[in-house]
Parts: C-alpha cells; sequence; structure tokens
C-alpha cells in the first residue's frame, strides 16, 4: 500500500508540469544539437565498424548444418 502511494506521487511529479523560470539561449540549443550529431555518428561508426564480427556471430548461431 506504501509503495503504491509512493509510486503515485512519483508520477504525479514527473508528469504534471510545473513552471521553469529560466532562459535558454541559442547556444545552448545549438550545443544539444552537436551532441546529438555526435552521438549518432559515434553510434554509426561503431556498429559499422563492428559489422564484421556481429555478422560473423550470427552466421555462427543460425547455421545450418548440412550433414
Amino acid at each position: 500500500m506504501v509503495n503504491q502511494i509512493t509510486l503515485i506521487i512519483i508520477i504525479i511529479i514527473i508528469f504534471v508540469p510545473s513552471p521553469i523560470y529560466a532562459y535558454m539561449d541559442p547556444g545552448t540549443w545549438s550545443y544539444l544539437f552537436s551532441i546529438i550529431i555526435a552521438f549518432s555518428a559515434a553510434s554509426f561508426f561503431y556498429v559499422k565498424s563492428s559489422w564484421g564480427k556481429m555478422k560473423e556471430i550470427f552466421n555462427k548461431i543460425f547455421k545450418k548444418n548440412n550433414n
């Protein structure tokens, strides 16, 4: 019962909007945009560089035995 009430209070705090009195200058948005682009590029490079190993592992797992 206590856990349910705590969970409900946490959900209300998270999802009920409250006013934020802060200023976001354009530099902040360009910084966030560059972080998103860098993360996407790094993820793409990681997947591309390890694609051979992943392909080899999947071939071993799903290889059909022709005995």
